[in-house]
């Protein structure tokens, strides 16, 4: 197991702590130097083994701590959000050398986090969970796109929840809802027993430009409040004319450059929007 906040032993050698679990398993005295050697080797701490964890840095005191779990092979693997103590570019650094290591050893690793973005770079499947129960289980990319409730959509990235009211389905199997007043088609993930629904939209799936004239059809109207700009996207957060909020990332350069917080704008939807129902929030 990889603790969060790591649990070495600060009396001890970053050597003596990898070997920890080896000695406890009587292993022969060759068989340990070998083993720590090549486990400290492969997290990049070649040469630091007589060292002592207060002199090292929060990455590599995380790394100790992933080679002591290691060494020993384990069957499986539990990492109990194991980055939260580090800073952002740690986390990056050592979110690439975790996965890196559990695909060279190809042990099976459970690893538990808050962090969303972490769950989906790191994770062959991802199980999201709600008052202790599994609420939808899958591969990184069937969750974020098809996410079979509200709770679901919101936690694994980001999501717009807007009230919708279903329409009709099309012979195409495209389902029909009115969002503030605008035609919207998308996908009905589960049918709502007492007819009310939510529109799911991630923030790369709404259209935003400048309000020229009458809104088009399948269209709303709104303001932006503000925006923040990312670099390889701007993220603008935009009020609408009924008071809900809306995310939207625009990606590179665009005619969403030009706008500006208080800009007049007209939000538009694309055919990868979901309709959940709302008892799922």
């Amino acid at each position: 197991m990889v603790f969060q906040d790591y649990a070495l032993f600060p009396d001890k050698t970053v050597f003596e702590n990898v070997a920890y679990g080896l000695r406890a398993r009587k292993k022969p005295k060759e068989e340990i130097q070998r083993k720590v050697g090549e486990y400290l080797d492969r997290v990049g701490l070649t040469g630091l083994g007589g060292r002592l964890p207060s002199e090292m840095s929060g990455g590599q005191r995380q790394r100790v701590a992933l080679a002591r779990a290691l060494v020993v092979e384990p069957r499986v693997l539990l990492m109990d959000e194991p980055l939260s103590n580090l800073d952002a570019s740690l986390r990056v650094q050592m979110r690439d050398v975790i996965r890196s290591l559990q695909l060279e050893t190809r042990t099976t690793t459970i690893f538990v986090t808050h962090d969303q973005e972490e769950a989906l770079a790191m994770s062959d499947e991802i199980a999201v969970m709600k008052d202790g129960r599994i609420d939808q289980c899958g591969a990184p990319d069937e969750v974020y796109r098809n996410p079979i409730s509200a709770y679901v959509s919101r936690f694994v990235g980001s999501a717009n929840l807007l009230a919708a009211k279903y329409i009709c389905t099309e012979s195409d199997g495209t389902s029909v809802c009115e969002v503030n007043g605008a035609t919207v088609r998308g996908r009905q993930m589960a049918a709502a027993a007492d007819g009310k629904y939510l529109m799911v939209a991630r923030p790369e799936n709404l259209g935003i430009q400048k309000a020229i004239g009458t809104p088009g059809p399948g269209q709303i109207t709104g303001r932006i409040q503000t925006l923040q700009f990312q670099g390889y996207r701007t993220n603008f957060h935009v009020v609408l004319d009924n008071g809900d909020d809306v995310h939207v990332n625009a990606f590179g350069e665009s005619e969403a450059s030009s706008l500006e917080r208080g800009d007049q704008v007209v939000i538009s939807f694309n055919d990868k929007c979901l309709f959940v129902p709302e008892a799922s929030r």
